[in-house]
């Protein structure tokens, strides 16, 4: 019998100090989120055009990572062909519109591809949180969260809000149950400590489907903020080469339900002295959980994650 952790355990007892601006907006996420909720209801109709053909979702770094969970999405719930592509070698296809994802509205390999599908007739949409930004300007409509203002380098509540606006748009479009629940279930997380709250030092994020998209997400946030070593696989492949990594030092984080075969996962990775967490919560709560273990981590390391090296808030080349 495995000793799994489940997401909403009492256990750990961690502090999240408020003073730095990614704690900060890591906390702003639930009144962020119903914002989102509401955007959505009001722009879905017009959404739909775009939303009604295969789709590329184009982004970089973060913005990429959201493309991967909403394609999939996209793919599952309006059953329309949807692909992600890293900006820096996107292609435009013939009979695909393009939806560009960026925060700032100004990454270099974002409006070059947004350049490449206008010059080539494809219908276009951004989402992001500048109103002003050249990319909105670009496409022949733009999603703006201007609620959404984040003075850290590293993306949280930017990043999570695009998703959201994307699948509460997907359930909007397929009548799909309403996401205001998703809010309160965040609120309700964040009003927890941090946990586990063990030292690691290796970090392994599992997710299949759309759910994979927000495994990278949340690898990122570790590596951005907390320099650790990180992977990401889809559930089932850790098995196949990758947990020859896992020791003592590694937590394992699973966002996919517990079903059966996730259980004998967790049970195989725990014989290696991995520490298994199983998430119960939605996907997309658990990757602000993992945002707020990356930040924790960060601090325990005596790091600034504020101040991630060798990052900047826009690449602009």
């Amino acid at each position: 019998m495995t000793s799994v952790v489940v997401s909403g355990s009492s256990r750990g007892r961690g502090a999240q100090p408020a003073m730095h601006k990614t704690a900060v907006e890591i906390l702003a996420q639930p009144r962020q989120w119903r914002e989102v909720l509401a955007l959505a209801r009001a722009r879905a109709a017009a959404m739909r055009p775009l939303l009604e053909r295969p789709v590329a979702i184009v982004g970089a770094g973060s913005s990429y990572y959201v493309g991967l969970a909403a394609a999939a999405y996209l793919e599952e719930r309006l059953a329309i062909p949807a692909r992600a592509v890293p900006a820096s070698v996107y292609r435009p296809h013939p009979g695909e519109g393009a939806l560009f994802i960026s925060r700032s509205g100004t990454t270099t390999e974002v409006l070059e591809a947004a350049r490449a599908a206008r010059a080539a007739g494809v219908p276009t949409l951004s989402v992001t949180c500048e109103p002003d930004s050249l990319l909105a300007q670009m496409c022949d409509a733009s999603v703006v969260l201007a609620f959404i203002r984040e003075e850290s380098v590293v993306q949280t509540g930017s990043a999570t809000g695009a998703f959201l606006l994307l699948r509460a748009v997907a359930h909007e479009l397929s009548g799909g149950a309403p996401l205001e629940s998703l809010a309160t279930e965040l609120e309700q997380t964040l009003a927890r400590p941090v946990e586990p709250d063990e030292p690691f030092a290796h970090l392994v994020v599992l997710g299949s489907g759309w759910r994979y998209g927000l495994a990278c997400e949340a690898a990122l946030k570790a590596q951005e903020m907390a320099l650790l070593w990180t992977e990401r696989y889809v559930p089932l492949e850790y098995r196949h080469g990758p947990i020859s990594c896992a020791d003592a030092e590694t937590l394992v984080f699973v966002l996919d339900p517990p079903d059966e075969a996730v259980q004998r996962l967790a049970a195989d990775v725990e014989q290696t002295g991995a520490r298994v967490v199983v998430g119960a919560r939605d996907p997309l709560v658990e990757l602000v959980r993992l945002q707020r273990l990356a930040l924790a981590m960060s601090l325990r390391r005596g790091l600034d994650p504020d101040r991630p090296r060798h990052l900047v808030r826009s690449v602009v080349l």
